[in-house]
């Protein structure tokens, strides 16, 4: 195992890239995507998965996913944005007519997430797979959202499962036994986030997988995004924004949320590739990119 010698220098040269790369300036600029692309993701991936459930046991799911984890400032403007685009969309011909723009909508949010975990590895498209590249990479961010709709249905199935199973518990057996279940229930919640990065952090980047880093930067991810919430809920609440009432308010909260969750998906990032770079192979592009070196003069 790695000593905490070594973990310890992990953590500061992520730490020390995470400021030198601009982290979170780019999280900024991914908050602002996704006011844009977030509601059309849940709302193609809520479509699907109503195929299987219905739309409104699948739009009540999130809601409740959301606000577990988020809040009930941030799922009301979530809220609000689906409702937007349904209430826009209710006519046959206007859905049809639009459908183009929701898929290209939904999938900026992975594309803007593609351009900075590749930033952040130092690796650039190469020349002629300019348009070949762009479909590849809006066909994965489909599947991305065509794969969240499988987990709302399995979340959705497990989580009545759980509820159901621990009303029977409560009502037969003492305490211990409930709290197991929902012991059961907080290991699920984590493995689906652990899941969710582990998609984004091997499907995403330009880059060949290498599983022992990208696993661990996915769990050590998966954790802060999980116990972090309470310091981000800390640091939201004492914004002078969130005194803001209505529609307004709550949108903005969900975008500092999605602010600091995304500032710790990119720290995720650069464990990873502090991990990678001291492999020997180091950081290898894929086909389609190459390695960008940063030299430094000096002026002097």
């Amino acid at each position: 195992m790695e000593s905490l010698k070594n973990i310890g220098l992990i953590l500061r040269s992520s730490l020390s890239s995470f400021s030198r790369d601009n982290c979170l300036q780019y999280s900024a600029a991914v908050s602002f995507y996704a006011l844009f692309s977030l509601a059309p993701t849940i709302f193609i991936a809520v479509h699907i998965a109503g195929i299987v459930i219905s739309d409104e046991a699948v739009v009540a799911g999130v809601n409740r996913a959301f606000t577990s984890y988020f809040g009930p400032e941030s799922s009301e403007g979530l809220m609000l944005l689906l409702g937007n685009i349904h209430s826009k969309t209710q006519n046959i011909f206007s859905l049809v007519a639009s459908i183009l723009v929701l898929l290209f909508s939904s999938t900026n949010l992975f594309i803007q997430l593609k351009g900075t975990f590749n930033k952040i590895f130092n690796v650039r498209l190469r020349k002629g797979y300019g348009f070949t590249k762009k479909m590849i990479d809006r066909l994965t961010a489909l599947s991305i959202i065509g794969i969240m709709a499988l987990a709302l249905i399995i979340s959705l199935f497990l989580d009545s499962m759980i509820i159901s199973f621990s009303e029977f518990l409560s009502n037969q057996f003492t305490f211990f036994p409930v709290l197991t279940v929902s012991i059961a229930g907080n290991l699920f919640v984590f493995l689906i986030v652990f899941l969710a990065v582990l998609l984004l952090y091997s499907l995403l980047p330009d880059i060949k997988t290498a599983w022992p880093p990208v696993l661990k930067g996915s769990l050590v991810t998966a954790l802060l995004l999980i116990k972090g919430k309470i310091l981000i809920g800390w640091i939201i609440s004492m914004n002078s924004v969130t005194e803001l009432n209505g529609a307004s308010g709550s949108v903005i909260v969900l975008m500092l949320w999605i602010y600091y969750s995304s500032a710790i998906l990119f720290f995720g990032v650069e464990l990873v590739k502090t991990q990678l770079k001291a492999l020997a192979k180091g950081i290898t592009p894929n086909k389609y990119a190459i390695a960008i070196r940063h030299i430094r003069v000096d002026e002097n």
